[in-house]
Formats: C-alpha cells, sequence, structure tokens
C-alpha cells in the first residue's frame, strides 16, 4: 500500500457548550457519561476501519498467494522442459564454436583526470 487509504482522526468528545436548561454546572455525571459513550463511539469507529483494512490486506494477501502459485507452476513446467533436453545430442558446428571477437572498442577509462590548461 504505497499511498494512504484511510485517515482516522479523533473527534473531540466534550466540546459542546452545556444545555440551556442545566442550572447545574457542578453535575458532572451527564457530562462524564456522555464523554463516555463518545469514546466509546469513536472506538468502534477504530474497530470497523481496522477490520476494513485488515479484510483489504488479507484480500492482498490471497491475490500474491495465487500469482505466487502460478509462477510456481510456471517455473516446474519451466524445470521439466530443461531437464528433457541433452546438450550431447545437439551437433554444433565447430565455427559457431570459436570466440567471435567484438567490433566494438570499450573505454575502459571512465573516470579521467582534469587537466588545468594555463
Amino acid at each position: 500500500m504505497p499511498f494512504r487509504k484511510w485517515s482516522v482522526e479523533p473527534v473531540f468528545l466534550c466540546r459542546k457548550p452545556l444545555p440551556p436548561d442545566k442550572s447545574e454546572p457542578c453535575n458532572f455525571y451527564p457530562i462524564t457519561n456522555t464523554a463516555l459513550v463518545n469514546c466509546l463511539r469513536q472506538l468502534s469507529s477504530v474497530a470497523k476501519i481496522a477490520n476494513q483494512i485488515f479484510e483489504e490486506i488479507g484480500c492482498e494477501c490471497r491475490l500474491l498467494a495465487e500469482r505466487t502459485e502460478r509462477l510456481k507452476d510456471k517455473l516446474n513446467t519451466c524445470e521439466k522442459v530443461v531437464s528433457k533436453f541433452n546438450a550431447r545430442a545437439v551437433n554444433v558446428r565447430k565455427k559457431e564454436r570459436c570466440d567471435k571477437k567484438s567490433g566494438w572498442v570499450y573505454d575502459q577509462e571512465i573516470i579521467k583526470p582534469l587537466v588545468k590548461i594555463i
């Protein structure tokens, strides 16, 4: 997964104004209950997203395993074909066996010293 597919960011749990009917600001039980409920909602959302991510990873792993099996089958068939070859049964002419010289001249000096002209 080279690119980011999912972005999970927390949401503020308790940044809501107090309802106007609440005259007692010292009663924190409803506020803490709301915060805990919102926290549980966020955790369930994160678990749901994590489940989707792991399902995608599992699907990609299955596809990779199938491709690997196909490649393994191809290699096995190539190995069978190559094992049937007999190098002594094929006649090669002597002219084809001699080393051929290339017409190209390769430059061995890749890095040349700098010469200052004064």
